[in-house]
């Protein structure tokens, strides 16, 4: 079983993931300016950049928020007092948003630039795939997060049935101790009986 974490390779990785995709998008705008007429384009060209220009601003103070977001939620949850398998999960959860948010905004992406009824289509059926996903992976999350639930309370039961058990060898070996001294000090009563009569 590999090392289960979220490190700064791991966030470099999403970083890096999602400046592919602020690439793609300017390039595509600019392509897709470029298929204009000269007059449409230079009419528009101005203002098309500010708006690329906006949106990426926009974008990028999204996903740095998005972040955050789970990076601090993370660490929140990490602060609880969970089993290993339950932080385990938390960090895989953490990874998968993230991951997810890039997934997310490549897909509009593309829906920004796929414009005819085909490619429409196309996104379309990514967003729905995206959907799937996304509900697959938080009720597999529910499920392991009761699963590990249900193993700490019968980890706690046991320990608790446990102790009882030690308890009551205790008390039986301390009643076997006062049990022995009771037949010896009643052996003794009767050995001095005996020799009296």
């Amino acid at each position: 079983m590999h090392r289960v974490c979220l490190d700064s390779v791991d966030l470099h990785e999403v970083t890096e993931l999602f400046e592919q995709i602020r690439k793609y998008r300017t390039e595509s705008y600019s392509h897709i300016s470029s298929l204009q007429c000269t007059t449409c384009a230079a009419k528009h060209r101005k203002l098309t950049d500010k708006q690329v220009l906006r949106e990426d601003q926009g974008l990028t103070a999204e996903f740095e928020g998005y972040v955050r977001t789970v990076m601090e939620s993370l660490a929140n949850q990490l602060d609880k007092n969970l089993t290993l398998t339950e932080k385990k999960i938390e960090v895989m959860k953490s990874k998968f948003f993230l991951t997810d948010v890039c997934f997310e905004k490549a897909v509009d992406a593309l829906g920004h630039i796929l414009t005819r009824p085909p490619e429409k289509q196309a996104v379309s059926l990514l967003n729905n795939l995206r959907n799937l996903i996304c509900t697959s992976f938080v009720a597999m999350s529910q499920m392991q997060a009761a699963v590990a639930a249900d193993l700490n309370q019968i980890k706690q039961e046991f320990e608790e049935l446990l102790q009882e058990k030690e308890n009551e060898l205790k008390s039986s070996k301390a009643l076997a101790s006062e049990l022995s001294l009771q037949k010896e000090e009643d052996l003794a009563k009767h050995e001095a009986l005996i020799q009296e009569l």
